[in-house]
């Protein structure tokens, strides 16, 4: 359900001069000089997420019942009971930390990953996101196991510049393969907060092939009486409750996506088959659904694609492996 409406401030009339800000993700600009898609380099420090390779004391499982509050210089975890589980305090170099843990920037090998997406960017600062769900079916698995690792997802993100320092991202994600939340060769999902230095997740939830999934962030409350409103947030997908995680933060998120990301993926044989619809997606900004425009960006070189089916309020993209 959306925040209450006496949650929500007076909307301000939406300027239409203001124009939409592409999406940047580090790394190479040009998905198509991947040659060996998704391959990336790892020590014993490092574990694979959403986010790419990610020193393993920087990846958090929240466990159910608590809740990730990001506050201006410190991310608590708070159990249910107020207790803090654990605290990391804001580096100013987080990018310099990830370095550190592995041979390259998380933030650099990623975009290797990230091989076919599409974005929407909400314009209206004032008038700002708070539903965001996408509706998917779990692919069959791939023809060869290589020990890749595949994640589907819809997202939320706080900078266009996605997952780079100052970045916060939302991800319900579906996964192939074993990363620091668990896995293997079998489908799974779990939710996933990216917040600069850190990773947390929910517990890992396995699902078969043909299980109808909905990957769901929504803004469940705002805080006005902290120096900076704090916005709640709740990521699940539906019908599967060990999956939510529940946020605060005081980051809105205006950059919304639809992604492919793969990680040593030697050939089509390591991926599904046929296409991934990404269906009946549902975005809120305030108290209505705009009519949402995706632009979208696929690796051409490897045949791996995302194609607009439909723009607007209930849309469809689809997500296109090599045939």
């Amino acid at each position: 359900m959306p925040p209450k409406p006496s949650k929500f401030r007076k909307l301000k009339p939406r300027n239409p001069n203001q124009k939409p800000v592409p999406i940047r993700f580090r790394g190479s600009s040009s998905l198509s000089a991947v040659k060996t898609v998704g391959t990336v380099t790892r020590d014993s420090n490092t574990v694979l997420t959403p986010a790419g390779p990610f020193p393993k004391d920087k990846v958090h499982l929240v466990p159910k019942g608590a809740r990730v509050h990001h506050a201006k210089d410190v991310v608590q975890v708070i159990g249910a009971d107020g207790t803090i589980l654990h605290s990391s305090p804001i580096s100013k170099s987080a990018g310099q930390a990830r370095t550190s843990a592995g041979t390259k920037p998380a933030t650099s090998v990623t975009r290797d990953g990230l091989v076919a997406y599409c974005h929407w960017h909400n314009t209206d600062t004032d008038d700002y996101i708070s539903n965001f769900s996408t509706a998917w079916t779990v692919p069959n698995p791939p023809h060869k196991d290589n020990g890749q690792t595949i994640y589907i997802y819809n997202a939320l993100c706080s900078d266009a510049d996605i997952f780079s320092d100052d970045c916060d991202v939302l991800q319900p994600t579906l996964q192939y393969g074993e990363t620091d939340a668990g896995g293997g060769s079998y489908w799974a999902i779990a939710s996933w907060y990216y917040s600069g230095d850190d990773y947390y997740i929910s517990n890992l939830v396995q699902v078969s092939c043909d299980d109808r999934l909905v990957g769901i962030m929504t803004m469940t409350d705002i805080d006005y009486y902290d120096p900076e409103p704090t916005y709640s947030w709740n990521i699940t997908f539906s019908g599967y409750p060990d999956t939510s995680l529940n946020i605060d933060t005081y980051d809105q998120f205006p950059y919304a996506l639809e992604c492919l990301e793969i990680y040593d993926c030697k050939d089509s044989d390591n991926l599904p088959n046929g296409t991934t619809q990404m269906e009946s997606i549902l975005l809120q900004t305030g108290y209505w659904c705009p009519d949402l425009s995706w632009t979208t960006s696929s690796d051409s070189t490897d045949d791996i694609s995302v194609t607009v089916v439909e723009d607007g309020i209930d849309g469809c993209v689809d997500i296109n492996y090599p045939s």
